[in-house]
């Protein structure tokens, strides 16, 4: 999963499943500017491997939201 950011913000970055849950949160802290990419290892917050099927990303600054559909092929 790979984000821009034009200046230092908080971020979080969650997975949701398709019911709203929050299955993991990949990022929750402050980054610099520039290009990162993180990597989610298809589980959820304790570790269980998810089953194939439609995650929604959502990625949160302090001044902006974004969402996207990802699908997980194990």
């Amino acid at each position: 999963i790979s984000f821009n950011l034009a200046k230092r913000v908080h971020v979080q970055l969650n997975i949701f499943n398709l019911r709203g849950q929050i299955v993991e949160t990949i990022v929750n802290d402050n980054l610099s500017p520039g290009f990162h990419e993180v990597q989610w290892k298809s589980s959820d917050r304790k570790g269980n491997r998810l089953p194939s099927g439609i995650y929604i990303i959502h990625i949160k600054t302090d001044n902006s939201v974004k969402t996207e559909k990802m699908i997980l092929i194990q």
